[in-house]
């Protein structure tokens, strides 16, 4: 009966994996597409370059609006925590396992501020997004852990596809929209959604989804099992 339930998880489906697979592609390619756009005043911006531009509008450097620039900077963070903890039932001894965490730890760096950055600016304006790529660095750490024991709940990866892609998708566009309405009153000119920043909450939503479709179907196969036992206590 356990086995079962843990096929019915999805945790090792096809489908659910290639699902996985599309929309940490998703979220990664929305990085590097336009997410600010405004083509009338030859102006637009990638998801890499946003956070660094927004340092530049008052506003921002001031601290008057509450949302970080840094959470701009969130996008390849998430992503690479979810693939962090997508391996945390895999096994440590497999090469692909570590190319996984790898990928999560160099994607984890497009948050790394610019050398010049480092040598020009207070520490204020860039420790964060460097916290960032440690708490990666500490998820991978605890992934392995994870797969070393080899006791990890089917819904652990779940829990985490949900935090962390809420996070990716909310904080993100938040922070676009608490600044959109200041650059329109700079330029002069409505600003629209560009499509990385549309791809990255779709890519968000899916593996939110995916996590919460999961979670629910282990919760409703484990009452279902706690059910049969009861009813079969032989």
């Amino acid at each position: 009966m356990g086995r079962e339930v843990s096929n019915v998880v999805l945790l090792n489906s096809r489908h659910t994996q290639i699902i996985i697979q599309i929309s940490f592609t998703i979220i990664l390619l929305s990085y590097f597409l336009v997410w600010l756009p405004q083509p009338a005043v030859g102006l637009s911006f990638i998801g890499l370059e946003l956070g660094e531009w927004a340092k530049f509008i008052p506003e921002v450097s001031q601290g008057d609006i509450i949302p970080s620039r840094n959470f701009f900077y969130l996008p390849p963070v998430t992503l690479a925590l979810m693939l962090a903890f997508w391996t945390v039932r895999w096994s440590n001894r497999h090469w692909q396992t570590w190319l996984i965490r790898g990928t999560a730890l160099l994607i984890s760096f497009l948050a790394f501020p610019a050398l010049e950055s480092l040598q020009d600016e207070p520490a204020s304006q860039w420790i964060l997004r460097v916290l960032f790529i440690g708490v990666v660095g500490i998820a991978i750490l605890l992934a392995a852990y994870y797969a070393y024991r080899k006791s990890v709940p089917d819904t652990v990866p779940w829990v985490y596809f949900v935090g962390f892609g809420l996070v990716g998708a909310l904080l993100p566009l938040w922070t676009f929209l608490a600044i959109r309405p200041i650059v329109e009153e700079i330029l002069g000119s409505e600003v629209g959604f560009g499509v990385g920043i549309i791809l990255n909450t779709i890519g968000n939503g899916l593996v939110v989804t995916i996590g919460l479709v999961n979670l629910s179907r282990h919760q409703l196969f484990s009452a279902n099992k706690i059910a049969l036992e009861h009813n079969n206590p032989n």
